[in-house]
């Protein structure tokens, strides 16, 4: 099996992002980066996580309710009406992310410009990069 790839940046970058369900409420806590039980970029083992680009931020409490739920895209349909919600989003961020080393030259310092818009179209006015 192929060693997982780390980027500990990234994470960092997803963390500080707000919770991907706060507009459905129930959020709290601070939020942590969860990594993707059906990842969408490389694999994943028995007893080990997907690559540090399969990361999407979830708030504490969210995060405990999916893990408690134990299957990712029922959890995300049921809230979001979407069971592909966090496949689609992870896409979004990982493309975007400044710290993509496979998009560094494509990137300025921002990452994507269309980030604002996605951001916008996920959270509304109440995120402001």
């Amino acid at each position: 099996m192929p060693k997982r790839k780390k980027n500990l940046k990234h994470v960092k970058y997803v963390a500080s992002m707000p919770c991907c369900l706060r507009l459905y409420g129930g959020c709290e806590f601070g939020v942590q980066a969860h990594h993707l039980l059906r990842p969408m970029f490389g694999s994943r083992g028995m007893g080990m996580r997907a690559n540090d680009s399969n990361v999407i931020p979830l708030c504490y409490e969210h995060h405990t309710q999916l893990h408690r739920n134990g299957d990712e895209n029922k959890f995300f349909k049921s809230i979001t009406g979407d069971e592909m919600f966090a496949q689609n989003l992870v896409k979004k961020i990982w493309f975007s992310s400044p710290f993509n080393p496979e998009l560094s030259h494509h990137l300025n310092d921002n990452g994507d410009p269309r980030i604002k818009e996605w951001y916008k179209e996920l959270w509304g006015q109440y995120y402001i990069l």
